[in-house]
């Protein structure tokens, strides 16, 4: 590839499934997902993989909390993935964007189309912006 080519990829950002509210004395960490949660994923991991068919997701990063994990395994087998294109990361647990950004271009293992699964309120709130500027058009 010459240097003036350049290379596309794809980041596809996704909040997990619904998770079960905190028991006394339970880490937030440890939040399951609840049966909404699971119904969540029968139904939409499949067409997620469906609707992803295009552009090949060949890796899944998720944050290592248990209804991320849960959520992020279910895609990653709705889409085909091998165990080594699927990688649990402790660090995006409690990551803000500016360090999901530099946590992606820092990222040693090639890709193309690569899925995050993430959990905390700065991730939940800016995956809302967008959500929200999307069906406004902006």
């Amino acid at each position: 590839m010459s240097a003036t080519q350049s290379v596309t990829h794809r980041l596809t950002l996704l909040r997990h499934a619904q998770a079960a509210h905190a028991r006394q004395g339970q880490h937030d960490f440890e939040r399951p997902l609840d049966t909404t949660g699971q119904a969540q994923l029968r139904e939409r991991a499949p067409a997620f993989a469906t609707a992803s068919a295009a552009f090949a997701v060949d890796r899944c990063v998720h944050s290592s909390a248990i209804r991320t994990t849960t959520t992020a395994l279910a895609f990653a087998h709705a889409c085909g993935l091998a165990k080594d294109a699927i990688q649990a990361e402790p660090a995006l647990y409690e990551i803000d964007l500016s360090a999901l950004l530099a946590f992606c271009a820092a990222r040693r293992k090639p890709c193309n189309t690569c899925c995050w699964w993430g959990t905390t309120p700065p991730y939940r709130n800016w995956l809302g912006n967008c959500q929200r500027k999307r069906r406004l058009g902006g």
